[in-house]
């Protein structure tokens, strides 16, 4: 098969596999689900990565939350437009904190205006692909994450991209769990380990080397733990994201 026919049969795997155990979300403690209005890997996709199946980074966050709370009425919207083939943009009246924050870290390293220009050398998923119940926040399952390794795993294999940025602990450690990454790091202090000279950590998929970034969240929780409960500058982040070896090395590999 070729990339596209690879990706088209994982996504068709990834929603058969939460259609085949679906949740009960009147069960507590029980509740992903599928999103059926998601033709993607990820509702993330649609903002960068439809179409892109050969990028340089892959953006990897944990999990997406719920697509039908009010406040996402806008980005389903949005997807269902995009899927008919219409006009339109995944951030078109959807702009979260997290995701204007990460429009200034890419542009710190070289991507201008990520909220309105599309990127053929970016992707963007969660590690976790099912989708919480209605109403539903918080307390991220190490279990949610796990179950969706193997599902993983095979997109990079197709993707092969040569940069992972991963946003947050739990992010980090999944994705180096899911790749089966020889003596992965003991990290302690996250800041610690984001700053050290185990970031980022190096590995090799399918035979080809991939550098694993680990940097914080940039939704709110996670700005105020970089910056220790200070503020909410991105200042240390985009000092962070310069571990991407700066904009020179981003332009080389995109010429």
């Amino acid at each position: 098969m070729d990339k596209k026919e690879e990706y088209n049969k994982l996504i068709q795997d990834v929603k058969a596999s939460y259609k085949e155990s679906p949740s009960d979300c009147n069960s507590k403690g029980v509740n992903l689900i599928w999103c059926d209005d998601c033709e993607e890997i990820n509702l993330w996709t649609y903002w960068q990565g439809r179409g892109n199946l050969t990028p340089m980074i892959l953006l990897v966050g944990q999990d997406w939350g719920c697509p039908y709370d009010s406040a996402n009425e806008v980005v389903v919207k949005n997807i269902k437009e995009i899927n008919a083939g219409n006009a339109s943009n995944y951030c078109i009246g959807n702009i979260s904190d997290t995701d204007r924050n990460l429009g200034v870290l890419f542009e710190s390293i070289g991507y201008h205006d990520i909220i309105n220009n599309k990127y053929s050398d970016l992707f963007f998923t969660n590690l976790s692909l099912g989708y919480r119940c209605k109403g539903t926040s918080g307390n991220l399952k190490d279990t949610w994450l796990k179950r969706d390794y193997k599902h993983f795993e095979r997109l990079i294999s197709i993707l092969e991209p040569k940069i992972v940025i991963c946003l947050g602990k739990a992010t980090l450690e999944g994705v180096i769990d899911a790749l089966k990454v020889e003596n992965k790091p003991k990290i302690k202090g996250y800041n610690d380990f984001i700053q050290s000279n185990l970031n980022p950590v190096i590995t090799e998929c399918h035979g080809q080397q991939v550098k694993i970034y680990g940097f914080a969240h940039c939704g709110t929780m996670g700005t105020l733990n970089r910056n220790k409960k200070k503020d909410r500058s991105l200042d240390n982040q985009i000092e962070d994201w310069k571990r991407i070896t700066g904009k020179k090395y981003i332009e080389k590999q995109r010429a």
